[in-house]
């Protein structure tokens, strides 16, 4: 058993905070709330945000689950922030609740271009879907995971990335490397033309996260 879930990681894990009637970003045996859709789960638990801040919770979430090896499960619409008005067991609800509100995906383009954005980034770096417990093992080191923070480094002969999530309501500094820097991701938007930057830190906003490269 052990040698088959080291041969393929990506088969065995799922990586999940919103599906269906299931599950969001968290859930707690006692707590009816954790089956709602992420967007109505983000409006019981911060219900003194506004619609900024709780976009910007809800895309870091789903930034977490792109960028985390294993099979990353997106529920239908949580691209543009799905809402079910808060039903918590719309498996037998009408299509009322469960219809896709396509004046949403109007009205969350950005999200949805963004969610885009880190699905093409994915795909394209084999580093962010390694196939096994070995490989991420030789290619990954987590460097911080602590007070709202998760930093983890992954590198192969040509690249080394920096994934910085920032889950504080405040802009972070953090210490890299020193050396030539494309900017891959950076304050909700995936740069389609990397930016270029002489880095030894790197400024993280507010509930968002950051890539950035550097070629050995």
């Amino acid at each position: 058993m052990k040698k088959e879930f080291n041969k393929l990681v990506r088969d065995k894990i799922s990586e999940i905070i919103e599906e269906n009637d299931e599950y969001s970003l968290t859930r707690t045996l006692n707590d009816k709330e954790y089956e709602k859709a992420l967007y109505d789960k983000l409006l019981v638990t911060n219900p003194w945000d506004d619609e900024n801040t709780r976009t910007r919770r809800h895309l870091l979430a789903t930034s977490v689950i792109l960028l985390s090896q294993g099979i990353p499960i997106l529920h239908a619409g949580q691209e543009f922030l799905r809402t079910k008005g808060g039903d918590e067991n719309s498996y037998k609800s009408s299509d009322k609740v469960n219809h896709m509100d396509w004046s949403r995906r109007v009205e969350k383009a950005d999200c949805v271009d963004y969610v885009a954005g880190l699905i093409k980034l994915r795909k394209a770096n084999k580093l962010f879907h390694l196939p096994t417990v070995k490989s991420i093992k030789k290619h990954m080191n987590i460097l911080k995971a602590d007070y709202q923070i998760i930093v983890y480094q992954v590198e192969d002969d040509n690249y080394l990335y920096y994934v910085i999530f920032n889950g504080q309501q405040n802009s972070i500094d953090f210490q890299v490397d020193c050396g030539d820097y494309e900017i891959l991701l950076n304050d909700c938007q995936v740069l389609t033309i990397p930016e270029k930057e002489k880095l030894s830190n790197i400024k993280v906003p507010w509930l968002s996260t950051t890539i950035i490269r550097k070629a050995k």
